[in-house]
């Protein structure tokens, strides 16, 4: 689908909506970019007083959670200035809590960042507030200033009316993600990245850190220094993109978002995809992308290597990368100095149950492990594995899995996690070094964990593990994938401590029955407490192939 041919055609008639739909433009002229990271792509000074438009709609102490008082400023700014539509300015809406001292007067009572969160579309539905978990808990309990911004649904809830241009009958968009993917068309058929959705949130989260740093020199009579960012899903994408940019962001929240989106597109195909059993772009249709095969084309694409489904196109696929991709961020250390959190739901369909081990590791040291007694041995190269007998550094600080839950941040776990990670940015809480090594010992699969403590102490080790059903099962989320999503089933059970050494490392044995018929996948969790606040944390989720990896097995 052209989307630069179609661009003059994508009206709606007003019939439906009353009114008639905004179209999906094309840049008419190829922008030519390198592929690397561009800093200067958002310009931070550019984003004036004018520019940004502050308001404040309102202002007034009130009694938050816990019963504490805290100075609560409504506002709002000027967030998508022309996106899609020349003359449209659409304005997001933000709530700022800061503590008060006895006068009423706002007071930051201890050094450490502002916990800034969006407010993810959709999240009132949940029952969980996300205003006074995110917006008020910083105030009450670490004496911090926590706030709360509408990031995407300015924009997001005015989607259907949009013409989707890969829709024949000519209906708007659906969702988000159906939207995200055809701005990526755009991206790919013209080179301009700001056609990107992801870009627009980007822009609105650095928009979105001037905003509240503006109300806190208004305040506190001086500006802030320091931003811990918590988004989820394209909010994720785009406040990492905001970390790389904005020195002022020392700490990141990072969640439902695939740390590596070309792998996450890599494992789809080859697991899932090419034995049709469950295609998860077949959901979002009709688009321009018909499965992940043809997305791993694109982003594998090159200026001197243009996507063969698109020759003409002026966008490359490095360029998507070197400039969004999480995994590139890191690796190419534009987030250096951004401490990152990661959570992720460990029943989320839409991630590949390995993902996150497969983005630090390279993909064949995850085939087939552990070997079993009378079973086949696996190549030398496959023999250690991602976790045996050594220390894996990851592309994050910290790991927590939300247990029977998909990734999202209006979720109990997810809150309790990000207050800790809130006091390790402030430099008052430790995370703990885990070590895993796995071996075969009567039959059994033996976990040896070691874990280094810091000032916060660990009081339990957990692991988690679920059987994969089937022999030879690609789909091995299957009871997330059913018509009616059913939670992944985690038997749980503590590891038996074996006791700490002089190097203060604490030791914790498990041990599990080896299973040569079927394929399993474990994680671990270690808790820990500080400051009267307990958390969570874990390593990547470990398929043991024994079966085989399918998804890099010979295509069938």
């Amino acid at each position: 689908m052209n989307h630069r041919a179609l661009a003059a055609s994508l009206l709606l008639a007003g019939a439906l909506f009353g009114g008639a739909c905004s179209t999906v433009p094309s840049s008419g002229d190829a922008v030519t970019r390198p592929p690397v990271f561009d800093p200067v792509l958002f310009a931070r000074e550019a984003v004036t007083a004018g520019e940004l438009d502050l308001r404040v709609d309102g202002r007034e102490v009130v009694t938050a959670i816990g019963g504490v008082r805290v100075l609560r400023v409504r506002f709002s700014f000027a967030s998508y200035r022309g996106f899609l539509e020349d003359e449209v300015v659409r304005r997001s809406t933000g709530v700022v809590n800061f503590p008060v001292g006895p006068s009423g007067h706002a007071r930051v009572a201890r050094s450490g960042p502002v916990l800034l969160s969006e407010f993810p579309p959709g999240s009132s539905r949940s029952g969980f507030s996300v205003h006074t978990q995110y917006g008020e808990r910083p105030a009450t309990e670490l004496g911090l200033i926590g706030a709360v911004v509408d990031v995407r649904g300015p924009f997001i809830r005015e989607l259907r009316e949009f013409a989707n241009p890969d829709d024949p009958t000519s209906t708007t968009f659906r969702d988000e993600e159906q939207f995200g993917y055809a701005m990526l068309r755009s991206f790919q058929e013209t080179g301009d990245l700001r056609l990107l959705w992801e870009y627009r949130v980007a822009e609105t989260w650095l928009r979105a850190i001037q905003a509240v740093d503006d109300l806190a020199a208004e305040e506190i009579g001086r500006r802030l220094n320091r931003f811990l960012l918590v988004g989820e899903g394209y909010g994720a994408l785009g406040a990492a993109q905001a970390a790389a940019v904005d020195d002022r962001v020392d700490g990141l929240v990072f969640c439902g978002w695939p740390l590596d989106w070309t792998d996450l597109h890599f494992t789809r195909w080859r697991r899932w995809e090419r034995e049709a059993r469950y295609q998860p772009l077949g959901a979002i249709q009709p688009s321009p992308y018909r499965d992940s095969r043809e997305v791993m084309s694109f982003l594998f694409s090159t200026f001197s290597n243009p996507d063969p489904g698109c020759p003409s196109c002026a966008g490359a696929g490095d360029v998507w990368r070197s400039q969004f991709n999480y995994l590139d961020l890191v690796r190419d250390e534009r987030l250096r100095g951004v401490r990152t959190l990661v959570l992720v739901g460990d029943s989320d369909p839409r991630f590949p149950i390995d993902l996150e081990a497969r983005a630090s590791v390279a993909p064949e040291a995850v085939a087939a492990l552990p070997a079993y007694p009378g079973g086949p041995a696996p190549p030398e190269e496959y023999a250690r594995g991602p976790f045996a007998r050594r220390l894996e550094r990851f592309p994050f600080h910290d790991l927590r899995y939300l247990e029977r839950s998909a990734s999202t941040i209006s979720n109990r776990e997810a809150i309790e996690a990000t207050i800790a990670w809130v006091q390790h940015v402030s430099g008052h809480r430790d995370v703990p070094r885990v070590r895993i090594s796995e071996s075969i010992e009567d039959g059994n699969v033996r976990l040896d964990i070691v874990v280094r403590e810091g000032n916060a102490a660990p009081h339990g080790v957990e692991v988690h593990l679920t059987e994969i059903e089937g022999a030879h099962d690609f789909d091995f989320k299957h009871s997330l994938h059913r018509s009616r999503a059913e939670p992944m089933v985690w038997r749980r059970f503590d590891a038996i401590y074996a006791g700490h050494d002089a190097a203060f490392r604490g030791r914790w044995k498990a041990l599990f029955p080896v299973s040569p018929s079927r394929n399993r996948a474990y994680y671990v969790v270690v808790r820990d407490q500080a400051g009267g606040l307990e958390s969570a944390h874990s390593l990547p989720i470990r398929p043991l192939w024994n079966l085989g990896d399918p998804a890099f097995g010979p295509a069938r």
